[in-house]
Protein backbone atom coordinates (compact mmCIF):
# COMPACT_ATOMS: atom_id res chain seq x y z
CA UNK A 1 0.00 0.00 0.00
CA UNK A 2 1.57 3.44 -0.99
CA UNK A 3 1.72 6.07 1.85
CA UNK A 4 -0.49 9.14 1.72
CA UNK A 5 0.49 12.18 0.10
CA UNK A 6 -0.44 15.79 0.06
CA UNK A 7 -0.26 16.40 -3.33
CA UNK A 8 -0.73 19.49 -5.81
CA UNK A 9 -3.87 17.96 -6.49
CA UNK A 10 -5.47 18.41 -3.04
CA UNK A 11 -4.61 22.20 -2.41
CA UNK A 12 -4.37 22.71 1.70
CA UNK A 13 -4.73 26.32 1.07
CA UNK A 14 -5.48 29.24 4.29
CA UNK A 15 -9.07 28.30 4.75
CA UNK A 16 -8.95 24.71 5.02
CA UNK A 17 -5.23 25.51 7.92
CA UNK A 18 -7.81 28.13 9.37
CA UNK A 19 -10.27 25.63 9.56
CA UNK A 20 -8.25 22.62 10.95
CA UNK A 21 -6.59 24.60 13.68
CA UNK A 22 -9.80 25.90 15.05
CA UNK A 23 -11.04 22.44 15.16
CA UNK A 24 -8.09 20.97 17.14
CA UNK A 25 -7.15 24.26 18.43
CA UNK A 26 -10.27 26.03 19.82
CA UNK A 27 -8.15 28.62 21.93
CA UNK A 28 -6.97 30.52 18.61
CA UNK A 29 -10.41 31.03 17.30
CA UNK A 30 -11.02 32.77 15.22
CA UNK A 31 -8.24 31.72 12.75
CA UNK A 32 -7.10 33.59 10.00
CA UNK A 33 -3.84 31.43 8.33
CA UNK A 34 -1.76 33.22 6.23
CA UNK A 35 0.54 31.04 3.94
CA UNK A 36 4.53 32.51 4.75
CA UNK A 37 6.40 29.57 2.33
CA UNK A 38 6.87 26.22 0.56
CA UNK A 39 9.41 23.65 0.29
CA UNK A 40 10.41 20.27 -0.64
CA UNK A 41 8.97 18.92 3.04
CA UNK A 42 5.77 21.30 4.07
CA UNK A 43 4.31 23.86 3.90
CA UNK A 44 4.27 26.82 6.14
CA UNK A 45 1.39 29.07 7.56
CA UNK A 46 1.04 32.28 9.87
CA UNK A 47 -1.55 32.61 12.07
CA UNK A 48 -2.82 36.17 14.43
CA UNK A 49 1.06 37.14 13.60
CA UNK A 50 2.19 35.54 16.21
CA UNK A 51 2.29 31.26 15.43
CA UNK A 52 3.84 29.48 12.41
CA UNK A 53 2.31 26.29 11.34
CA UNK A 54 3.78 23.50 9.59
CA UNK A 55 1.89 20.64 7.75
CA UNK A 56 4.06 17.97 6.29
CA UNK A 57 3.54 16.79 2.64
CA UNK A 58 3.95 13.17 2.96
CA UNK A 59 4.21 9.99 5.39
CA UNK A 60 7.97 10.75 5.04
CA UNK A 61 7.73 14.17 6.09
CA UNK A 62 5.65 13.51 8.82
CA UNK A 63 8.34 10.90 10.54
CA UNK A 64 11.00 13.60 10.28
CA UNK A 65 8.56 15.89 12.06
CA UNK A 66 8.01 13.28 14.80
CA UNK A 67 11.58 13.10 15.43
CA UNK A 68 12.03 17.06 15.34
CA UNK A 69 9.38 16.63 18.26
CA UNK A 70 11.09 14.23 20.01
CA UNK A 71 14.81 15.63 19.77
CA UNK A 72 14.26 19.56 19.49
CA UNK A 73 13.00 20.06 23.67
CA UNK A 74 15.60 18.17 24.45
CA UNK A 75 18.37 19.84 22.28
CA UNK A 76 16.85 23.18 22.92
CA UNK A 77 18.53 24.11 25.99
CA UNK A 78 22.02 23.45 25.34
CA UNK A 79 21.91 26.04 22.49
CA UNK A 80 22.74 29.41 22.39
CA UNK A 81 20.34 30.65 19.93
CA UNK A 82 16.40 29.52 19.75
CA UNK A 83 15.13 27.24 17.81
CA UNK A 84 11.07 25.97 17.67
CA UNK A 85 9.27 25.25 20.85
CA UNK A 86 6.41 23.06 19.68
CA UNK A 87 3.23 24.54 21.54
CA UNK A 88 0.86 23.11 19.51
CA UNK A 89 0.09 19.47 17.85
CA UNK A 90 -2.19 18.31 15.37
CA UNK A 91 -3.80 14.92 15.07
CA UNK A 92 -4.64 13.54 11.20
CA UNK A 93 -8.48 13.82 10.33
CA UNK A 94 -10.06 13.59 6.97
CA UNK A 95 -9.40 16.90 6.05
CA UNK A 96 -5.54 16.46 6.47
CA UNK A 97 -3.71 12.81 6.68
CA UNK A 98 -1.07 13.47 8.51
CA UNK A 99 0.24 15.25 12.48
CA UNK A 100 1.54 19.06 12.13
CA UNK A 101 2.93 21.11 14.55
CA UNK A 102 2.76 25.38 15.54
CA UNK A 103 5.42 27.39 17.38
CA UNK A 104 5.77 30.62 18.70
CA UNK A 105 7.14 32.10 15.50
CA UNK A 106 11.00 32.90 16.08
CA UNK A 107 11.77 36.54 15.39
CA UNK A 108 14.76 38.13 12.56
CA UNK A 109 14.69 37.36 9.06
CA UNK A 110 16.26 33.93 6.52
CA UNK A 111 18.77 34.85 4.99
CA UNK A 112 17.37 33.71 2.07
CA UNK A 113 17.21 37.17 -0.03
CA UNK A 114 19.27 39.16 1.76
CA UNK A 115 22.25 40.82 0.47
CA UNK A 116 25.95 39.58 2.00
CA UNK A 117 27.08 42.99 2.38
CA UNK A 118 24.27 43.76 5.60
CA UNK A 119 25.57 40.81 7.50
CA UNK A 120 28.47 41.38 10.41
CA UNK A 121 30.42 37.97 9.53
CA UNK A 122 32.57 38.94 12.48
CA UNK A 123 29.53 39.56 15.27
CA UNK A 124 27.46 36.06 14.31
CA UNK A 125 30.34 34.05 14.04
CA UNK A 126 31.30 33.36 17.85
CA UNK A 127 27.17 32.82 18.11
CA UNK A 128 27.12 30.20 14.90
CA UNK A 129 30.94 28.49 16.27
CA UNK A 130 29.19 28.10 19.98
CA UNK A 131 26.19 26.79 18.25
CA UNK A 132 27.96 24.27 16.16
CA UNK A 133 29.74 23.19 19.31
CA UNK A 134 26.90 22.13 21.24
CA UNK A 135 24.80 20.60 18.61
CA UNK A 136 28.02 18.22 17.55
CA UNK A 137 28.56 17.63 21.17
CA UNK A 138 25.20 16.20 21.81
CA UNK A 139 24.93 12.85 23.04
CA UNK A 140 24.38 10.09 20.11
CA UNK A 141 22.62 7.50 21.97
CA UNK A 142 20.26 10.48 23.25
CA UNK A 143 19.97 11.11 19.61
CA UNK A 144 19.01 7.95 18.43
CA UNK A 145 16.20 7.23 21.09
CA UNK A 146 14.60 10.03 19.90
CA UNK A 147 14.47 8.96 16.36
CA UNK A 148 17.79 10.22 14.58
CA UNK A 149 18.73 7.82 12.07
CA UNK A 150 22.74 7.55 11.03
CA UNK A 151 23.26 9.28 7.80
CA UNK A 152 23.47 6.17 5.14
CA UNK A 153 26.03 8.31 3.34
CA UNK A 154 23.71 10.32 1.00
CA UNK A 155 25.72 12.79 2.06
CA UNK A 156 28.96 11.66 1.90
CA UNK A 157 30.98 13.59 -0.77
CA UNK A 158 31.14 11.01 -3.64
CA UNK A 159 27.32 10.38 -3.46
CA UNK A 160 26.55 13.82 -3.36
CA UNK A 161 28.15 15.11 -6.13
CA UNK A 162 26.93 12.02 -7.96
CA UNK A 163 23.41 13.73 -7.55
CA UNK A 164 24.55 16.96 -8.10
CA UNK A 165 26.42 16.13 -11.64
CA UNK A 166 23.04 16.11 -13.49
CA UNK A 167 22.29 19.94 -12.15
CA UNK A 168 25.42 21.38 -13.82
CA UNK A 169 22.92 21.79 -17.25
CA UNK A 170 20.51 23.87 -15.17
CA UNK A 171 23.47 26.20 -13.49
CA UNK A 172 24.64 26.49 -17.55
CA UNK A 173 21.04 28.12 -18.22
CA UNK A 174 21.78 31.17 -14.99
CA UNK A 175 25.32 31.33 -14.20
CA UNK A 176 28.25 32.32 -16.47
CA UNK A 177 30.32 29.52 -17.93
CA UNK A 178 33.85 30.68 -16.02
CA UNK A 179 31.67 30.48 -12.70
CA UNK A 180 30.10 26.46 -13.72
CA UNK A 181 33.71 25.43 -15.21
CA UNK A 182 35.27 26.04 -11.86
CA UNK A 183 32.37 24.45 -10.18
CA UNK A 184 33.38 21.41 -12.36
CA UNK A 185 37.03 21.60 -11.22
CA UNK A 186 36.02 21.54 -7.89
CA UNK A 187 33.87 18.84 -8.20
CA UNK A 188 36.76 16.80 -9.85
CA UNK A 189 39.57 17.05 -7.30
CA UNK A 190 39.51 13.37 -7.00
CA UNK A 191 41.46 13.54 -3.61
CA UNK A 192 38.96 15.31 -1.70
CA UNK A 193 36.26 13.64 -3.19
CA UNK A 194 37.37 10.35 -2.34
CA UNK A 195 39.37 10.79 1.21
CA UNK A 196 37.05 9.80 3.74
CA UNK A 197 36.71 12.28 6.45
CA UNK A 198 38.47 11.85 9.96
CA UNK A 199 35.89 13.67 11.75
CA UNK A 200 33.88 11.34 14.50
CA UNK A 201 30.15 11.29 13.45
CA UNK A 202 27.47 13.50 15.29
CA UNK A 203 24.35 14.91 15.01
CA UNK A 204 24.09 17.43 12.32
CA UNK A 205 21.63 20.08 11.72
CA UNK A 206 22.40 18.43 7.98
CA UNK A 207 20.60 21.59 6.27
CA UNK A 208 22.08 24.61 7.62
CA UNK A 209 22.09 26.94 4.85
CA UNK A 210 21.01 30.33 4.70
CA UNK A 211 17.01 30.00 4.59
CA UNK A 212 17.26 28.31 7.97
CA UNK A 213 19.37 30.72 9.49
CA UNK A 214 17.31 33.88 10.86
CA UNK A 215 19.30 37.31 11.83
CA UNK A 216 17.86 40.30 13.24
CA UNK A 217 17.32 43.40 11.31
CA UNK A 218 20.80 44.72 11.71
CA UNK A 219 22.49 41.63 10.54
CA UNK A 220 24.58 40.93 13.92
CA UNK A 221 22.32 38.68 15.74
CA UNK A 222 21.24 35.15 15.16
CA UNK A 223 17.65 35.02 16.00
CA UNK A 224 16.99 31.16 15.34
CA UNK A 225 17.98 28.10 13.49
CA UNK A 226 14.54 26.39 11.70
CA UNK A 227 13.39 23.52 9.73
CA UNK A 228 15.32 20.47 11.51
CA UNK A 229 13.25 17.86 9.37
CA UNK A 230 16.91 16.57 8.22
CA UNK A 231 18.50 16.23 11.19
CA UNK A 232 20.94 12.61 11.11
CA UNK A 233 23.72 11.48 12.65
CA UNK A 234 26.26 11.94 10.70
CA UNK A 235 29.97 13.63 9.10
CA UNK A 236 29.81 17.40 10.42
CA UNK A 237 31.18 18.53 7.88
CA UNK A 238 27.68 18.79 6.30
CA UNK A 239 27.22 21.71 8.51
CA UNK A 240 30.68 23.79 7.94
CA UNK A 241 29.47 23.07 4.07
CA UNK A 242 26.33 25.34 4.44
CA UNK A 243 28.02 27.96 6.68
CA UNK A 244 30.09 28.10 3.03
CA UNK A 245 27.25 27.84 0.79
CA UNK A 246 26.01 30.84 2.23
CA UNK A 247 29.07 33.22 3.14
CA UNK A 248 31.68 31.26 1.38
CA UNK A 249 35.00 30.75 3.23
CA UNK A 250 35.33 34.01 5.19
CA UNK A 251 32.85 32.91 7.41
CA UNK A 252 33.80 29.01 7.93
CA UNK A 253 36.97 30.91 8.55
CA UNK A 254 35.50 33.39 11.09
CA UNK A 255 33.51 30.41 12.46
CA UNK A 256 36.27 27.69 13.24
CA UNK A 257 38.48 29.43 16.10
CA UNK A 258 34.64 29.64 17.98
CA UNK A 259 34.30 25.89 17.49
CA UNK A 260 34.88 23.27 20.25
CA UNK A 261 34.72 19.99 18.34
CA UNK A 262 37.37 18.49 16.06
CA UNK A 263 38.37 19.94 12.83
CA UNK A 264 40.82 18.44 10.04
CA UNK A 265 43.31 20.50 7.16
CA UNK A 266 40.94 18.89 4.89
CA UNK A 267 37.75 20.49 6.40
CA UNK A 268 37.88 23.54 3.95
CA UNK A 269 38.49 21.35 0.96
CA UNK A 270 35.47 19.11 1.74
CA UNK A 271 33.23 21.72 2.77
CA UNK A 272 33.87 23.93 -0.23
CA UNK A 273 33.17 20.27 -2.47
CA UNK A 274 29.69 20.06 -0.65
CA UNK A 275 28.71 23.67 -0.77
CA UNK A 276 29.08 23.16 -4.44
CA UNK A 277 26.89 20.13 -4.75
CA UNK A 278 24.58 21.91 -2.32
CA UNK A 279 24.39 25.26 -5.11
CA UNK A 280 23.72 23.04 -7.80
CA UNK A 281 20.83 21.61 -5.92
CA UNK A 282 19.63 24.75 -5.56
CA UNK A 283 19.81 26.39 -8.65
CA UNK A 284 17.75 22.95 -10.11
CA UNK A 285 15.35 23.69 -7.50
CA UNK A 286 14.88 26.94 -8.33
CA UNK A 287 14.58 26.53 -11.72
CA UNK A 288 12.10 23.82 -11.71
CA UNK A 289 10.20 25.70 -9.23
CA UNK A 290 10.22 29.08 -10.76
CA UNK A 291 11.49 30.17 -7.28
CA UNK A 292 14.40 33.03 -8.13
CA UNK A 293 15.15 33.44 -4.79
CA UNK A 294 16.74 29.65 -4.62
CA UNK A 295 18.53 29.77 -7.96
CA UNK A 296 20.27 33.40 -6.71
CA UNK A 297 21.27 31.33 -4.08
CA UNK A 298 22.76 28.60 -5.54
CA UNK A 299 24.23 31.08 -8.13
CA UNK A 300 26.00 32.86 -4.41
CA UNK A 301 27.27 29.15 -3.78
CA UNK A 302 28.73 28.85 -7.09
CA UNK A 303 30.48 32.03 -6.28
CA UNK A 304 31.89 31.23 -3.44
CA UNK A 305 32.97 28.20 -4.11
CA UNK A 306 34.75 29.90 -6.97
CA UNK A 307 35.88 32.44 -4.87
CA UNK A 308 37.68 29.76 -2.27
CA UNK A 309 39.54 27.52 -4.76
CA UNK A 310 40.78 30.60 -6.43
CA UNK A 311 42.60 31.11 -2.88
CA UNK A 312 43.77 27.94 -1.06
CA UNK A 313 45.05 29.20 1.96
CA UNK A 314 45.63 26.68 4.63
CA UNK A 315 43.27 26.15 7.01
CA UNK A 316 44.26 27.94 10.47
CA UNK A 317 45.82 26.12 13.04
Amino acid sequence: MSEPQWSDERELGSELVAALIEEQFPSLAPVKATFLDEGWDSEAFEVAGTWLFRFPKRAGSERALAVERALLPRLAPRLPVPIPAFAFIGHPSARFPFHFVGYHKLEGTSMLSVAARRIAVERIAPVLGAFLSELHAFPIAEARLAGVADDDGSRSLARMREAAQPHLSFARRVASDALVNQCTRVLSDEAVVHTPSPLTRCLCHNDLTEEHILLGSGGDTVTGIVDWGDLAIGDPTIDFAGLFHWLGEPLLRAVLPHYRGATDPALIPRARCLAACLGLMNIAYGVDTGRAEYTAAGCRALENVAASAREKPPLPA
